[in-house]
This record gives C-alpha cells, structure tokens and sequence, in this order.
C-alpha cells in the first residue's frame, strides 16, 4: 500500500494520460461557415476552435509533437457516402494555454501542412547539430484559400524567430 505524499500524489495524477479514454480528444480545428461550432455561435468561420474547453483562438503558437503517416478514410461527403479522403494528424501543445491537441489535415489543407515539413527538414536532419521537431516553437495561423468549391480556410505555419532572426 502507498501512504503519505505519494499517495496524494497518485491521486492527484490518477487520470493523466487517459483523459481521452472516453472519447473526447483534444481537438484543434478550423472553423467554416458550415460547422456547428460557427452555426452555435461559439466560433466565427476562419478561427481555430479547441473542443475541450470550447475556446477560440485567431492564431496559436505550438510546439508539434507530431506528424502521422497518411492514411485513407472514408468522407463525411452526404453527395458521395462512399468517397475515400488522405488524411494526416498533426498532435501537438498549445504553447502559451500548456494544452495537448490534435488536428486532422485533408484536402487542400495538407498542402500548407507538407509545405512546413520542407521548412523544418533542414534543422530536424541536420548532420551535426539536428533539432527535435517538438523544440520549434511554432505559430499557426489561418488563410482564406479559393478552391473548386469555394472558400476554404487553411492553417499557415511561421516559425518563431528573435528580434536577431534566430528561430526560437
């Protein structure tokens, strides 16, 4: 049996990690006109909406924890229920709220997505001095990018740099 401050300890941290057991996941998404958050009026079309706590954020500085493989799934198309997408995860921590999240990239926001890979690729293989993606401090904001089917918004990403140009 475990007493004292460990036992305190183990009760305070009883749940950390399985938060999400019960099928909320901490997730980061873009706000369109036609999603509920922005139709319930708890987001406005082109923000970022964090679905635990309900907040909204115009941009977000992040440190990426990581980047998943692509993968298939089936669409939420009503004109197509059979229609197959690529996806990718991106997980990460909101910097300045210290809150875990995850993001889903489809469609046309996976270019912006692949684009920040080509940017950080220098510094994560570098031969003699490689920096873990998860140490770029990160700020993430959104574009209003014209498609085939209208307006779409798409999360940009700018590493962050000193007053010197040193990225942070």
């Amino acid at each position: 049996a475990v007493e004292g401050d460990v036992a305190a300890f183990y009760r305070a941290n009883a749940s950390a990690g399985s938060e999400n057991l019960g099928g909320m996941l901490p997730q980061l998404k873009i706000v369109e006109a036609n999603t509920p958050e922005c139709q319930e009026g708890l987001a406005t079309a082109g923000n970022f909406f964090y679905s635990p706590t309900k907040e909204s954020f115009k941009e977000v500085e992040v440190s990426v924890m990581a980047i998943s493989r692509g993968f298939r799934a089936k669409a939420n198309d009503p004109k197509d229920p059979n229609k197959i997408k690529f996806n990718q995860i991106m997980a990460g921590m909101m910097i300045n709220e210290m809150k875990p999240f995850i993001m889903f990239f489809s469609g046309t926001r996976l270019t912006r997505l692949w684009d920040f890979g080509k940017e950080i690729k220098p510094f994560t293989s570098h031969k003699i001095a490689p920096f873990p993606m998860f140490s770029l401090r990160v700020k993430m904001g959104i574009e209003k990018v014209k498609t085939d089917y209208g307006y779409n918004h798409v999360a940009t990403f700018s590493l962050v740099k000193d007053d010197a140009g040193k990225i942070q």
